[in-house]
């Protein structure tokens, strides 16, 4: 009975999986067409003294003209010397200070879009490098006035250590994911180090009300709100072209908390396609393990077949993701992770919403 509930889960998956890998395929990476729109870039930070001096190079260096962009920094109460990276910055470039009685990442990117002089809104993270085009990406999406949003891929910067490229390879697919099911009109997650929106459409549909006090989720949340009003109205930015580069965790503790964090939202989530996908995926895991534990006791071809096609669909759509944002795959790093993620998900299936995690100093 085991073996059968297991084979039924795990041929749900590569059946989900094979429809990801094709739509992913049929994503265009072609935008509208050229335009010359106007942005504000928000940045909200926290304790960043270390990443802000690299984003900032990469902010200044955009190949956009600067009297049409502005950075907006967004302090969000920080306790290191920040402000030491920030003595000369380019006239485009503002920093502000969250209010006293305000903190929180969707309270200070809310701050900064109150605070912002263009139509056009860019957000990203303090620990991430922007590519040089990315302002024409998105003014060549946002040229269509039927477009809402657009958010595009988020890739961890090439480190030489396991840890890194592990991490490399688990985040992938939740670019693929994201962008392949807004493609079948079912989104799903986007990244806020990556995201664009009009700000008319922010103030139209809300904002961030109603998910204030979740510490994480302001980008899926704001997508939400978007896709609920405007079906059609938000694209995937497709490409290395509108990659941003961000840091990997540094170590175990910090992934764990980071992750956790990632985790908390989906309590509060409604989204019936969301909950199904992240019920199917924990019960994958736990077939894998399962699956995995019947066939060291007694082979089973069935599920030694069903593995292995899991295996080479993950591979393929992971390798396609990878490739579509310049990223090398490593197949060794790969084979690692599929024997460690089914762990890794029940790890965090279980523990997302017990207890409390720390992040930027701060207790949740």
């Amino acid at each position: 009975m085991i073996s059968i509930v297991v084979s039924v889960i795990l041929g749900i998956y590569c059946v989900w999986l094979l429809v990801m890998l094709i739509s992913w395929h049929y994503i265009s990476a072609k935008p509208s067409s050229e335009s010359n729109l106007s942005f504000s870039i928000l940045v909200p930070f926290r304790n960043e003294q270390e990443n802000l001096s690299t984003l900032i190079y990469s902010l200044s260096n955009l190949d956009y003209h600067q009297n049409q962009y502005e950075v907006i920094l967004i302090n969000d109460h920080s306790e290191d010397d920040f402000e030491s990276q920030l003595k000369t910055i380019p006239a485009n470039f503002k920093v502000i200070n969250l209010p006293a009685d305000k903190s929180g990442k969707k309270a200070a990117l809310s701050f900064g879009v109150d605070h912002s002089k263009y139509d056009q809104i860019v957000t990203t993270d303090a620990d991430c490098i922007v590519p040089s085009k990315w302002l024409k990406q998105f003014s060549s999406f946002f040229s269509n006035n039927h477009i809402k949003m657009v958010f595009g891929s988020v890739a961890f910067r090439s480190r030489q250590s396991i840890f890194h490229k592990l991490q490399e390879i688990e985040f992938a697919p939740l670019i693929g994911v994201g962008a392949a099911s807004l493609n079948l009109g079912l989104p799903t997650m986007c990244n806020g180090a990556n995201l664009a929106f009009r700000k008319e459409i922010f103030y139209e549909v809300g904002g961030y009300v109603g998910n204030e006090n979740i510490a994480s989720g302001d980008d899926e949340f704001l997508l939400s709100k978007i896709i609920k009003q405007y079906p059609r109205g938000v694209r995937f930015a497709k490409g290395n072209f509108s990659t941003v580069d961000t840091r990997p965790s540094q170590s175990l503790n910090n992934l764990f908390h980071q992750r956790k964090r990632w985790a908390s939202k989906w309590s509060a989530n409604n989204n019936w396609f969301k909950s199904g996908l992240a019920i199917l995926i924990f019960l994958t895991s736990l077939s894998s393990v399962l699956g995995a534990a019947i066939l060291i006791s007694n082979l089973n071809f069935i599920i030694l077949g069903l593995i292995l096609f899991k295996v080479v669909l993950d591979g393929l759509f992971i390798c396609q993701i990878l490739k579509s944002m310049n990223k090398s795959f490593n197949f060794l790093i790969f084979i690692l992770m599929q024997m460690i993620y089914p762990i890794y998900v029940l790890i965090f299936g279980i523990t997302a919403n017990i207890g409390s995690y720390q992040w930027k100093g701060r207790p949740h």
